[in-house]
């Protein structure tokens, strides 16, 4: 018969509320840049070469520049980038150039497709990179059963067992932990 106990520490600490979404990461200016920077680049590339490139040459470089900004810096960045290329595409390359206008309706397709693919790209690689994590837990899991199971294997007596899993529950929880064993009406504490 065995019974585990968590206890936490102070009881009149209060508590975080619960939510069911996941914190949203910080800002962080270093991707939010890099996104501004990828951009300015493919824009500055794409102006250099928009003689022999045609205009669904230059949106593909966007959407290049938006996927590589949605696998190195997530979400929020590719937004970014995915915002700043569609604004960088209008201005530069449709016509009236240089400005904001739009003189051909169909290219309102194009800046909503350019925009849809990034949101379809960084949701795939927010999927990725939380099972990537999961999975991660999943292996740490694993290998701490497989090295509790070996050592309980290999413990002679109830202390020793005890003393396994004491430091197990320890390196696991990381925090102080104990194995309390009742042996003849007698409680002895163990780790």
């Amino acid at each position: 018969d065995i019974e585990v106990h968590v206890v936490s520490g102070d009881a009149d600490a209060p508590r975080a509320p619960q939510s069911q979404r996941p914190a949203r990461p910080p800002f962080d200016p270093v991707a939010h840049g890099s996104a501004l920077g990828l951009v300015a680049l493919t824009t500055a590339l794409a102006w250099l070469g928009r003689g022999p490139l045609a205009a669904p040459d230059i949106v593909m470089l966007y959407l290049v520049a938006i996927s590589i900004v949605a696998v190195r810096f997530g979400r929020g960045p590719s937004l970014v980038a995915s915002a700043l290329s569609v604004a960088a595409y209008d201005f530069a390359f449709v016509p009236p150039f240089l400005t904001f206008e739009v003189g051909d309706q169909r290219h309102l397709l194009t800046f909503a497709t350019m925009f849809a693919v990034s949101l379809f790209i960084s949701g795939l690689m927010l999927r990725i990179r939380r099972q990537e994590a999961a999975s991660r837990d999943r292996e740490t899991r694993t290998a701490a059963l497989y090295a509790l199971s070996r050592e309980l294997g290999s413990a002679l007596d109830e202390k020793q067992a005890a003393d396994v899993l004491a430091k197990h529950a320890a390196d696991v929880f990381q925090a102080a932990a104990a194995v309390i064993i009742e042996h003849e009406r007698r409680l002895a504490l163990v780790g």
